[in-house]
């Protein structure tokens, strides 16, 4: 006998499917929203001033929002966005530190159990359902329509007023950077700030402080004496096993190390734990950039040098370069191949990576250390030296340093500022440090209306997005 069909329920009162998250991030960073003070689940209000930019990778959805509260104050902090409030804890938020700055969670759904922090604190968290400017099927047809772009018109539209602003906030980031190298030269030589700034390269964002501990563990003066009492083809092990064995990198069991490594480390080994052990994080890089990896690369170009004047080595190449069109060719003093068949194919001791990569320091890592360190250091390196020659090479080779590959915060900010591609002005390395300067100064804080490039984006902010 067929079973008789159920009858469907009137198309006006069936509920929509719930929003997915790409819909529930397009509607809060246009503000699409009933009305301008929000109420969060535990009853307090809050006002967007800035909804936060979407970096992408790992961590939070959205960084760097702006909320107000009643009385007046401005909360600052991520935001993450969820269609439903348990997925905080389903996604593992909870025991995860890079969400400890989250200001707020915006989900579609509530659940029974409020999300919480890694220290057990309670997330503020907005619900949408019920609190939008228009009904969700008409928002989903709106976002499917919408052509992809940025949200915020960029601040400055003209390129030479563009690259003039980049140029002047590129100037400023390094001779500020500069400054505080010099003051640093008073203290320690200047092996021993290249060694550490180096060192911390090797870092990224993630693990630049446990970079700098370490150049504090292994004292240059201790890494040079150690490597001039062996032979040259020891060194290079020798380099490795000292900075990766005192960082904490090194596995405990013999059979995960090459063989060389390993009666290396042995010979070194003084029984003590790592302080440093723990403090590593490898998730979200690419395994190329696993921090193991690299200061295994910077030991291999530590090992070639330390037995000479290596920091006279660095300022010969420094002057040579300013005499030429482009600086480019400095990047080149840093790149490092592997010199074994371990590296090529290995993240770390217990991580394989599915194809060969020799390079443990490659040309873009290479670039941002000459960026970062080299040219800072040696323009310090002149004003306290009182060598005006030296300074201005520096200077003049940063000026004409081509374009590093960037990060997302540079990424971003070309695209805020001015969109620089590809319209704009050519993007160089002073340029993108200009851009990492007008971020860290004002765009992080949203302080437009002190920012040299935004006035627009000021405007921009006293107006509804979602309403206009």
């Amino acid at each position: 006998m067929r079973r008789p069909t159920p009858e469907r329920a009137p198309a006006a009162t069936r509920r929509a499917p719930d929003p997915e998250e790409a819909l529930l991030g397009w509607i809060w960073q246009r503000r699409l929203l009933r009305e301008p003070w929000l109420t969060l689940t535990d009853g307090s209000r809050l006002r967007v001033v800035f909804a936060g930019r979407r970096w992408g990778g790992a961590g939070p959805d959205l960084r760097g929002a702006v909320l107000e509260r009643p009385d007046g104050t401005l909360l600052r902090g991520d935001v993450e966005l969820h269609a439903r409030e348990g997925d905080w804890r389903v996604h593992g938020h909870d025991r995860d530190p890079d969400y400890a700055a989250v200001a707020l969670h915006v989900v579609w759904r509530p659940a029974a159990t409020a999300a919480r922090r890694l220290d057990g604190s309670v997330v503020p968290t907005l619900v949408l359902d019920g609190q939008l400017a228009a009904p969700l099927g008409l928002l989903r047809a709106r976002h499917a329509a919408a052509e992809p772009g940025p949200v915020l018109p960029a601040c400055v539209s003209e390129p030479r007023r563009l690259a003039a602003l980049l140029d002047t906030a590129g100037a400023e980031r390094f001779q500020e950077r500069a400054a505080a190298l010099e003051g640093d030269l008073s203290c320690v030589e200047v092996e021993a700030l290249l060694y550490r700034e180096l060192l911390a390269a090797m870092g990224y964002s993630r693990n630049k402080e446990p970079c700098r501990r370490l150049a504090e563990l292994v004292p240059l003066a201790e890494l040079r004496c150690v490597l001039a009492e062996r032979p040259p083809a020891q060194r290079a092990e020798i380099a490795q096993a000292l900075l990766l064995g005192r960082a904490g990198l090194l596995p405990a069991h013999a059979q995960a190390l090459p063989e060389g490594l390993w009666r290396a480390w042995q010979a070194l080994d003084d029984g003590r734990p790592s302080p440093l052990r723990g403090s590593w994080r490898r998730d979200g890089a690419r395994p190329a950039n696993s921090p193991t990896r690299r200061i295994a690369g910077l030991a291999l170009w530590l090992a070639e040098r330390l037995t000479r004047d290596w920091a006279a080595d660095l300022e010969q190449a420094v002057r040579r370069a300013a005499s030429r069109r482009t600086s480019a060719e400095l990047a080149e003093l840093f790149r490092v191949c592997a010199s074994d068949a371990f590296w090529p194919s290995h993240a770390d001791f217990a991580r394989p990576m599915s194809g060969a990569q020799p390079w443990l320091i490659g040309r873009g890592r290479a670039m941002e250390m000459v960026v970062s360190v080299l040219l800072p250091v040696m323009y310090a390196l002149g004003d306290w030296r009182r060598d005006e020659t030296l300074s201005a090479a520096a200077l003049r080779c940063y000026r004409r340093f081509p374009a590093t590959p960037g990060n997302r915060i540079t990424r971003a900010m070309a695209e805020q500022v001015g969109d620089t591609a590809p319209r704009g002005p050519r993007l160089s390395a002073c340029r993108q440090q200009g851009l990492l300067h007008l971020y860290r100064r004002w765009c992080a804080e949203r302080w437009c209306e002190r920012c040299p490039a935004g006035a627009a984006a000021a405007r921009l902010e006293l107006r509804d997005l979602g309403r206009a």
